[in-house]
């Protein structure tokens, strides 16, 4: 599967590029490196002269995460598909943290991300013969709730203030010692399963799992069930 994967879910913006003949992470440098975003990918494709027809599906991260990243990311994604009538794949940052450390740990793995209000939003995911899968469907918990129902899993996270407050809540929790950002290239993965059966996004429900700064929630989307 030749295409471009964006995630933008964090202060880490990446994007990936897999055609015929190459294979390249991008990770944008500084705080504001989501604005940065289009003219990054811009520059990439003039430098490797690289067309619409070298790719054949399109790939966003959905979050959850930051409003500004996130609403770039989908801008770009959807002008590229209206412009080279690309088809379009969505899936869910948390995987790309999970496919991170899967060789790294051994039991399930409980990804966990800071959405405030003593709230954070939370996905489990085990290693099937099809590759990593989450076990049931991601959403907001009450820390102590979450951990507590997840005890066996080994927590990761890219929020150290989420990494203490589990900790603080049981000492025997285990805890996956780095913070991992999702990155575009570890949702490859997931994009090629989706794209092996044909689940494709219809332009008009790409709409991102933003957790707002301002209000410190997570805004549920109408994305289907078959996207999640």
């Amino acid at each position: 599967m030749n295409c471009l994967i964006i995630e933008a879910s964090t202060e880490k913006v990446s994007f990936f590029i897999k055609t015929e003949n190459i294979n390249k992470e991008n990770v944008l440098p500084g705080s504001y490196s989501a604005s940065l975003l289009a003219s990054r990918i811009d520059s990439f494709l003039r430098r490797y002269k690289l067309t619409k027809d070298d790719f054949d599906v399109l790939v966003a991260g959905s979050g959850p995460g930051s409003f500004t990243g996130l609403r770039i990311a989908f801008s770009v994604i959807k002008g590229l598909a209206l412009a080279w009538r690309k088809k379009v794949i969505v899936v869910e940052s948390f995987y790309a943290v999970a496919e991170k450390v899967k060789g790294k740990i051994q039991a399930e793995i409980a990804v966990i991300a800071d959405a405030r209000r003593n709230l954070v939003y939370g996905a489990v995911y085990s290693l099937s013969k099809e590759g990593i899968k989450r076990k049931a469907k991601a959403g907001l918990y009450q820390p102590e709730d979450f951990s507590k129902s997840n005890k066996n899993c080994e927590f990761v996270t890219y929020n150290r203030t989420i990494k203490e407050k589990i900790v603080s809540l049981n000492s025997k929790i285990k805890l996956y010692s780095f913070l991992e950002y999702p990155e575009a290239k570890f949702l490859y993965p997931q994009a090629e399963r989706k794209f092996k059966k044909k689940q494709f996004a219809a332009l008009d429900k790409l709409i991102p799992l933003y957790i707002y700064k301002q209000d410190a929630q997570v805004r549920k989307t109408n994305i289907p069930a078959r996207m999640a």
